[in-house]
């Protein structure tokens, strides 16, 4: 799931969450659901769809939350994201931060890598260009 709305498919990617929430569902999984919902709620981050996003992660949170999934350090960055979507600019750097430095203490690769994105996007919002310009081209180091 995650490759495909990495790629941009966020149909397949969406066909994927849902047939996972439902396997779920069948066998009793609660952390495949949780995962299933964290998923979607960033599909619809990267399509633009605040509510979306955050109705998904607040149905993730009030039936999941605690669950493996639900803890993992990619779920941490959706309430961020979220906040950048709605312009909600300090938020998201409170949040960005926050999150940033523990991916960072915990030297967790990918989460590291959304928190330099995510403050990208919000120096670039602000009209900060060097700023911005700084942690994404630290993002790109990471991903090399």
């Amino acid at each position: 799931m995650e490759a495909l709305y990495y790629a941009g498919d966020y149909c397949s990617a969406e066909a994927v969450a849902a047939q996972l929430a439902d396997l779920g569902t069948r066998f009793d999984l609660p952390d495949l659901i949780g995962s299933a919902f964290i998923g979607r709620s960033f599909i619809a981050v990267w399509r633009g769809d605040a509510d979306d996003a955050e109705q998904c992660f607040s149905f993730a949170t009030d039936h999941f939350g605690g669950t493996s999934s639900f803890d993992s350090y990619g779920s941490m960055f959706v309430p961020a994201f979220i906040a950048l979507l709605r312009g909600d600019l300090d938020e998201a750097e409170r949040l960005g931060t926050s999150v940033l430095t523990f991916a960072r203490e915990s030297r967790h690769p990918d989460s590291f890598y959304r928190g330099l994105v995510l403050m990208g996007l919000v120096h670039l919002r602000r009209g900060e260009a060097s700023t911005a310009h700084r942690f994404l081209v630290e993002a790109l180091g990471e991903c090399s």
